[in-house]
């Protein structure tokens, strides 16, 4: 229980720190913002660049492991098959 609100108030703390970047990102003067960012309007010139990739290491995009479309398509047309049935199975009574 005690790591769980260890966990919550890391994480509480962490959003209340996103939360004020965003608010003085967005009320900042753009002099100020470049200033803070450590950047400028035009972009960092090729010593910047390099030297951000060495504090900070090359820029990757993460993505997510695809779902098969197999597997996908499979569950959706057990969905479909699943939703058939429960309207033939739990409809009420025609009335004639």
């Amino acid at each position: 229980m005690k790591e769980q609100s260890k966990k919550n108030f890391t994480e509480m703390t962490r959003k209340d720190g996103v939360r004020s970047r965003m608010k003085f990102a967005a009320t900042a003067e753009i002099e100020e913002l470049f200033r803070e960012l450590g950047t400028r309007q035009e972009g960092l010139n090729e010593t910047l660049v390099e030297k951000s990739r060495d504090n900070f290491g090359n820029n990757k995009v993460s993505r997510g492991k695809k779902p098969e479309a197999r597997k996908f398509r499979l569950k959706m047309w057990l969905w479909v098959i699943l939703c058939i049935y429960r309207q033939v199975i739990w409809c009420p009574p025609i009335c004639g």
